[in-house]
């Protein structure tokens, strides 16, 4: 199972400053997901507030990573009911999680960029 985390948050998820942050103060950064899988912006020392549509962003998240450690399939308890792909080099199947538009499955997300560097013969020097 892939996953893309496609959502800037409304708050800033960096507990430090925004200098520091500069790059992701407009743009979904690395690790951006884990207030959202974990619940964990508590943690931070103004304890930001999700908007509804983050809220219910981060319950779906939380279904589905919760029934994939139980089950090893992150779908049945994913609301609104949205089936995650498992992986597969058939399309490369990735889950987007995001709030608009609401979360969707995509196909072939980095194919630009593969078929560059198949074009440049990569696979035969692998």
């Amino acid at each position: 199972f892939k996953y893309l985390f496609d959502h800037l948050p409304s708050y800033v998820p960096w507990m430090y400053n925004y200098s520091t942050t500069a790059l992701c103060v407009k743009e979904v950064c690395h690790a951006f997901e884990l207030g959202f899988v974990f619940n964990n912006r508590y943690a931070m020392p103004d304890r930001p507030k999700m908007t509804p549509l983050e809220a219910k962003l981060a319950s779906q998240m939380q279904g589905a990573w919760g029934n994939f450690v139980k089950t090893g399939n992150p779908n049945s308890l994913m609301q609104p009911r949205i089936l995650w792909p498992e992986f597969s080099t058939s399309g490369y199947p990735n889950i987007v999680f995001t709030t608009r538009p609401p979360t969707h499955v995509i196909k072939n997300h980095h194919d630009a960029k593969c078929t560059l560097f198949d074009s440049i013969g990569w696979r035969e020097n692998v």
